[in-house]
């Protein structure tokens, strides 16, 4: 299943946080602390780079970017006194993160790209971007086209060869619902995989063990709330719910695929408390599984 909603949790209210802005230091916390779980092993070394016409360049040090990013890849707590002091915490554990302004393909404002380095030699390379509210997207990894919000948990299989029998057993071992997307650059092959079950070590333990697989990556959630996928079958669910409500405010929603919504309001007299109110029925049962009202 390819559709699945987000929560008011994860996009509406703002990120509990130490520091300046949500997009400039909760959402690098953020796709730091991804790229963390991503690499496995603890980071030595890493070259964050931005665009010198993006916002990062001119903000990321009175914005504490760099701090977010630091405190993210050593695992710090986003909340706590040690978010201040991140940067001079990982001088002391020895850990080189450099910041660098050069051009990039990528004009996106918030975009950052990550080469980094963990103390074992594993190498990683993330093209990101912040998209406000402490919310981010992680749009590249190691080459591949993707895109992950941190929403879900998520798997990342290298595969060299018959990627539809490693998918099928990659999907028998994870066990609950989940989506696959695939991806594919020069002979190798990337297989997506969220779900919103938590993955222990016996579980990645098998996936490295599927024929074929020459690399897993997994990271967990970061966002506070894990997303719900369509349950078919469902006769009411909060989808509809909120579509009757924002519908009926004279908010006009309509699906493009790939949970893009194109919104047109049309009337200029909405009130904003009634969203609010139509967004809070439309996720408080976000915790219910099944995603039912």
């Amino acid at each position: 299943m390819e559709t699945y909603y987000s929560s008011i949790f994860n996009e509406v209210f703002g990120p509990v946080m130490v520091g300046t802005s949500s997009s400039h230091t909760a959402g690098p916390y953020r796709i730091g602390a991804m790229a963390r779980m991503l690499l496995k092993d603890p980071v030595k070394k890493g070259r964050i780079s931005f665009d010198p016409n993006s916002s990062y360049a001119s903000y990321y040090k009175l914005q504490w970017s760099d701090r977010g990013f630091v405190a993210g890849l050593l695992g710090l707590a986003i909340d706590s006194e040690d978010m201040t002091d991140s940067l001079k915490i990982a001088e002391e554990k020895g850990v080189a993160i450099d910041f660098v302004i050069e051009e990039k393909d990528n004009k996106e404002p918030n975009y950052a790209y990550l080469d980094l380095e963990s103390e074992n030699g594993f190498k990683l390379k993330l093209g990101t971007t912040s998209i406000g509210g402490g919310a981010i997207e992680i749009i590249e990894i190691d080459g591949y086209p993707i895109c992950i919000r941190g929403d879900f948990n998520t798997l990342f299989l290298y595969v060299n060869d018959k990627v539809d029998e490693v998918k099928k057993s990659a999907e028998q071992i994870i066990g609950g619902q989940c989506t696959v997307k695939e991806l594919k650059k020069d002979a190798g092959c990337l297989l997506c995989i969220e779900t919103r079950e938590f993955l222990k070590e016996d579980k990645l333990a098998a996936l490295e063990q599927i024929e074929n697989v020459v690399k897993v990556r997994y990271t967990e959630h970061v966002l506070p709330v894990l997303s719900q996928f369509v349950y078919e079958g469902i006769p009411f669910s909060r989808y509809w719910l909120g579509r009757c409500l924002l519908m009926g405010r004279g908010i006009i929603c309509n699906d493009y695929g790939d949970n893009n919504y194109d919104c047109q309001y049309g009337k200029p007299e909405i009130i904003y408390s009634d969203l609010i109110i139509s967004l809070f029925f439309l996720h408080i049962f976000d915790a219910l599984p099944n995603n039912k009202i």
